[in-house]
């Protein structure tokens, strides 16, 4: 904690609010993926080597697929399609 000073009291104090701890959830790193939706209405991820359903009307469509280490979000031109867990078992 920074100790406030007359002239900087202000500053000092919006300081300490933005250096408060962090909540207890643990933070994943996102990474990005922009993919083409097969003729079986999955999207196959490599990372994970597991495939993700979405809907038929995808299918041949581009979409982006955001994923953590828990979480896959599938967008198509921003517009939010599906999210899935992500498993631990390969295939299917």
């Amino acid at each position: 904690m920074i100790t406030p000073s007359k002239p900087n009291s202000r500053r000092v104090s919006a300081l300490n609010c933005a250096l408060q701890t962090l909540s207890g959830e643990p933070l994943y790193i996102k990474k990005h993926r922009t993919l083409t939706v097969r003729t079986n209405g999955r999207v196959y991820l490599t990372k994970d080597k597991h495939y993700y359903s979405v809907r038929y009307t995808y299918i041949g469509n581009k979409v982006q697929m955001i994923y953590t280490e828990k979480l896959v979000h599938i967008y198509q031109i921003q517009q939010f399609i599906a999210n899935r867990p992500v498993t631990a078992v390969t295939g299917f």
